[in-house]
C-alpha cells in the first residue's frame, strides 16, 4: 500500500549543492529517497516500523512558482558556507507531471 498527502504551496524551497541549474535542483527536489531505521513508517496492520521510499511529486503547479534558492550549505564540522558556482535557469519553467492520477 501507499499514503499520499496533498499540499498547494506557490513556492519551493530548492537546495544548489548538488545542482547548477534550477531543473536540475527541482529533479533533486522530486526525487525518491529511502526512510529507513528511526525515520521509519508506521504500518497500522503490522503494527509495526517499516521502511518505506519518500517523493514529493508536483501536481498541479500555479502559473507563478516562487522558487527559493538555498545558496548556503551548512556542515558541522565546518559550520555554514556560501555556494558561489552559477546556476542556470530558463525564463520559462515547465515542470514535468508525473505523478499519476
Amino acid at each position: 500500500g501507499s499514503t499520499t498527502a496533498r499540499e498547494s504551496s506557490a513556492g519551493l524551497s530548492l537546495g544548489l549543492h548538488k545542482a547548477t541549474t534550477v531543473e536540475r535542483a527541482l529533479r533533486n527536489f522530486t526525487a525518491s529517497e529511502p526512510v529507513k531505521g528511526d525515520d521509519s513508517f508506521w504500518c497500522a496492520a503490522c503494527a509495526a516500523k517499516v521502511e518505506g521510499t519518500r517523493r514529493l511529486r508536483l501536481g498541479d503547479t500555479p502559473h507563478v512558482l516562487v522558487l527559493q534558492l538555498k545558496r548556503f550549505r551548512y556542515d558541522c564540522a565546518r559550520g555554514a558556507s556560501k555556494l558561489c558556482h552559477a546556476v542556470q535557469y530558463e525564463e520559462e519553467l515547465r515542470p514535468r507531471r508525473d505523478d499519476p492520477r
